[in-house]
């Protein structure tokens, strides 16, 4: 089983992350700190943010849209089945997103495009 909790993409990262909500003295980053303490902080101290959260059992899908700030804390051992979705619709949001924040993970794909997807590469250098 895994907990979840989502955030809307109008949702500032740096208060769906609890960049301001954490004590740097005795917590880190990790998950299981975040969903016993920094998220109940964010909900106490902002409930006008919708936070939307759940447990996903064994079998079953969460689906998280494009942009959507998310979280998730194995709450036994799992088995997780993931993929992120670049297509030619959403393909400039992701690649200037990729290009901003893995800058190494760019040089590659950018090499790869041009290999094995010269439509593509030729977008990606417009």
């Amino acid at each position: 089983r895994k907990r979840w909790v989502l955030f809307e993409p109008s949702v500032p990262g740096r208060l769906a992350k609890g960049k301001d909500f954490v004590n740097k003295q005795t917590e880190d980053d990790e998950a299981i700190m975040y969903f016993d303490y920094i998220l109940p902080r964010i909900k106490a101290r902002h409930p006008e943010v919708r936070v939307y959260e759940g447990v996903q059992g064994p079998g079953e899908v969460i689906f998280v849209p494009s942009e959507w700030w998310h979280g998730v804390l194995n709450l036994e051992d799992t088995v997780a089945v993931t993929q992120n979705y670049c297509g030619y619709d959403n393909f400039e949001m992701v690649w200037m997103r990729t290009r901003r924040d893995r800058k190494k993970l760019a040089h590659l794909w950018l090499r790869g495009m041009r290999r094995f997807a010269p439509l593509l590469h030729q977008r990606a250098m417009e």
